[in-house]
C-alpha cells in the first residue's frame, strides 16, 4: 500500500460529493409544484446523507494520514460533477439528481477498485457502503421519473 493508501483519489471523491451536497441543497430551497412536499423532503434526506458522506470520506483521507481538500476552491478544482444554477423543473431535478448518482457511483467503483489493487482494506469496505447506498436511491429516483 503507498503511503497515504487511496487518500487522493478519496480526496476526487469527497470534492465530487460536495459539489453533489450543494446541489441538493439549491435543490431542496428550490423545488416548485405538486411535488414540493415530498421532494423537498427527499432532497433534504438526501443532503444530509451526502454530509454523512462528506464526513466518513474526510475523516479517511485523515486515518490515511493526508489532509482532506476543505475548500470551495479546491472542491471546484478537484470535482468531476457540474453545478446547476438554473432553475429546472422539479422532475428535471430527479433526473438531473439521478444522472449525478450514477456518476458518483462510477467513481466511487473506481477508487474501490484501486484501493483494493493497493491493499487500503479500510477504504474498500468504506466505498462499498457508498456503492449500495447509491444504487439504492437511484433505484428509488427512477422509479419517481417513471410515474
Amino acid at each position: 500500500m503507498s503511503d497515504h493508501g487511496a487518500a487522493k483519489e478519496i480526496g476526487t471523491l469527497l470534492a465530487d460529493y460536495a459539489v453533489f451536497y450543494q446541489k441538493l441543497r439549491g435543490y431542496h430551497w428550490n423545488v416548485v409544484g405538486k411535488d414540493f412536499f415530498p421532494l423537498h423532503a427527499k432532497f433534504e434526506e438526501l443532503y444530509n446523507d451526502a454530509a454523512e458522506g462528506i464526513d466518513a470520506l474526510a475523516e479517511r483521507i485523515r486515518a490515511l494520514g493526508a489532509n482532506p481538500p476543505a475548500t470551495f476552491s479546491e472542491f471546484l478544482k478537484l470535482t468531476t460533477m457540474t453545478e446547476d444554477s438554473s432553475q429546472p423543473s422539479a422532475e428535471a431535478m430527479v433526473a438531473n439528481l439521478h444522472a449525478d448518482m450514477g456518476k458518483l457511483n462510477d467513481h466511487v467503483k473506481k477508487v474501490h477498485a484501486h484501493a483494493e489493487e493497493i491493499g487500503d482494506t479500510g477504504s474498500v469496505i468504506i466505498l462499498e457502503d457508498f456503492i449500495v447506498s447509491l444504487e439504492k436511491e437511484r433505484w428509488m429516483l427512477n422509479s419517481y421519473l417513471q410515474a
